[in-house]
């Protein structure tokens, strides 16, 4: 079964908008990015995953996102910015390591 040969358990999450809105999924094949928020004890947080069909799922970032936890996340990019926004917050990240280049508050 090739969906239980490829998963990925989130042992720190317990739900996601994910599960039932697609969405709430930032998906780009070419640039081999898959991305949602999950909520944890800790708040919301943003993951990111590229897939390999040998290698299945890597966890390529896991970030705690800043914010009222009761809006609404979504991921977008243009180039290569991943921009992360949850209410009046915006957070860039570099897609080339994912690390944060910064943020702003509106």
């Amino acid at each position: 079964d090739i969906f239980a040969a490829h998963s990925y358990v989130i042992d720190e999450s317990f739900s996601s908008v994910a599960m039932y809105n697609h969405k709430a999924i930032l998906v780009d094949a070419e640039k081999n990015l898959i991305g949602f928020a999950a909520d944890s004890e800790g708040g919301r947080e943003y993951y990111t995953f590229s897939y390999d069909e040998k290698q299945g799922f890597t966890c390529t970032m896991h970030e705690e996102i800043n914010g009222n936890s009761m809006r609404i996340t979504r991921g977008i990019y243009i180039e290569d910015t991943l921009y992360v926004i949850q209410g009046n917050i915006i957070e860039a990240y570099s897609l080339k390591d994912f690390k944060k280049v910064d943020d702003i508050i509106l």
